[in-house]
């Protein structure tokens, strides 16, 4: 999640759908995070958060065991 500074600080309020406390508000979309740094505010990145990492592995956990079972489903199928 990155973290938003408003260019007037202590904005209370919401701009571009993302809710801002003290001047800072939070947001993971890039497209906003893009917006926010063409008008002028400040934009703090983090690292990608850990969770989507690991659903990107389930995904492909699944997907793998999908293709081994398909597989040997096509081989009983020829035999």
């Amino acid at each position: 999640m990155a973290k938003v500074y408003a260019p007037l600080e202590g904005y209370n309020g919401i701009s571009a759908s993302v809710e801002f406390v003290n001047g800072v508000g939070e947001t993971d979309n890039e497209n906003l995070l893009e917006w926010f740094e063409e008008k002028g505010y400040t934009v703090e990145r983090d690292e990608k958060p850990k969770r989507v990492k690991k659903a990107k592995e389930a995904t492909e956990e699944t997907s793998e065991g999908a293709t081994e079972e398909v597989a040997e489903e096509v081989a009983e199928g020829n035999e």
